[in-house]
């Protein structure tokens, strides 16, 4: 690959949740590597917030699923695009990398209208036929693509996220004594993270630790986080008059905050039903705290043998899961080793070495 190799890589979702952590985290090594040559789509606001004077910028600002980034996506005359979502330019993807993170708008039922299974079934299956590559972020979205589109096994590749050990890794006690001074959290909590759509499946986590609640099998609070201080609308039926105060949510937390939220925990807990990869199951495992999870479709492959599982369909083997981790402290000192060592095993630099690989293939 020569010096004036040219990646158009599209960052207009800097800042959005899990993939905008898998664009920011992927182009902080990118753009240090000399044999490409990287320019950034996007708003040049946004792009210099996260990349503060970086030259070569291509200004675009259409919005995500939207008519406009069909119609403008920015052509370039040579060079390949890298796109970190399934929301491809059409017209482009006879040079397109492609990344598909889940297929949660064919699959979640929040995401049932048919405007949005019709805008993502086409969008995919164009991808499946005209794209250079396609990268997925774990063999569970593999081979759910796999699934939907079984001519494509040979371009498709799996390219775990890694996780920023820089950011994610245990805070002290005097982190952990000042935030929770500062948020009026007690010693001991349960947390969860990012709980805004429905198949994150909040609501049948307040189910299960209710029941524990009222039976005096658990005494602490669950602590909510990633929400900006809001019950999703899906869960707040479930947030009952009995347990309001044993439920505790936070606003809007920077990413060293996250750390030190995570480290102050006593136990994360993930309850999603669907998962594409799974950041908060990797963050809570880097910080050093134990996680017990769902066991539903890419969780697994991030958790490994460092977390113990559950259905969450099932609100009694949620409670059994907490109960065991609530009991149990020998098992969480054993899962807050295997957590941080599991957590070594995704790296950023491995990811981009992959990408690279990929961007050689396809020249």
């Amino acid at each position: 690959m020569s010096n004036s190799f040219k990646v158009y890589y599209d960052a207009r979702m800097l800042g959005y949740s899990g993939i905008g952590t898998h664009i920011e985290e992927n182009l902080k090594i990118l753009i240090k590597k000399k044999m490409l040559d990287i320019y950034l789509i996007g708003n040049p606001n946004t792009l210099h917030k996260f990349f503060y004077n970086y030259k070569k910028l291509i200004p675009f600002s259409a919005p995500i699923y939207s008519i406009q980034e069909q119609l403008f996506f920015p052509r370039q005359k040579e060079g390949i695009y890298h796109i970190p979502h399934y929301n491809a330019p059409i017209f482009l993807l006879d040079r397109c990398v492609v990344v598909v993170h889940d297929l949660i708008h064919l699959d979640s039922e929040e995401f049932k209208k048919p405007y949005y299974r019709a805008y993502a079934k086409l969008l995919l299956g164009q991808i499946s036929k005209k794209a250079k590559a396609i990268i997925t972020v774990s063999n569970y979205t593999k081979n759910r693509f796999l699934q939907e589109f079984p001519k494509t096994k040979s371009k498709v590749i799996t390219v775990y996220n890694g996780i920023n050990q820089a950011e994610f890794y245990p805070a002290t006690k005097l982190e952990i004594e000042t935030f929770r001074n500062q948020y009026h959290l007690p010693k001991k909590f349960f947390l969860v993270v990012g709980i805004g759509k429905k198949h994150k499946n909040l609501d049948t986590l307040l189910i299960s630790l209710k029941d524990l609640w009222k039976k005096n099998q658990i005494e602490y609070p669950l602590v909510i986080a990633g929400n900006n201080a809001k019950i999703p609308e899906y869960a707040q039926p479930f947030l009952t008059e009995e347990i309001k105060d044993k439920v505790i949510t936070l606003p809007y937390l920077e990413k060293q905050q996250m750390r030190v939220l995570y480290s102050s925990s006593f136990c994360c807990i993930v309850p999603s039903k669907l998962e594409g990869f799974g950041f908060p199951l990797l963050e809570a495992m880097a910080c050093g705290i134990p996680t017990i999870s769902s066991i539903a479709t890419s969780l697994p492959e991030i958790g490994g043998d460092a977390t113990i599982y559950f259905d969450p369909y099932s609100p009694e083997d949620i409670k059994s899961a907490i109960l065991k981790i609530y009991n149990h402290k020998t098992l969480r000192e054993t899962l807050i080793q295997k957590g941080l060592n599991r957590a070594k095993q995704f790296s950023w630099i491995s990811s981009v070495k992959k990408i690279i690989n990929i961007y050689k293939e396809i020249l």
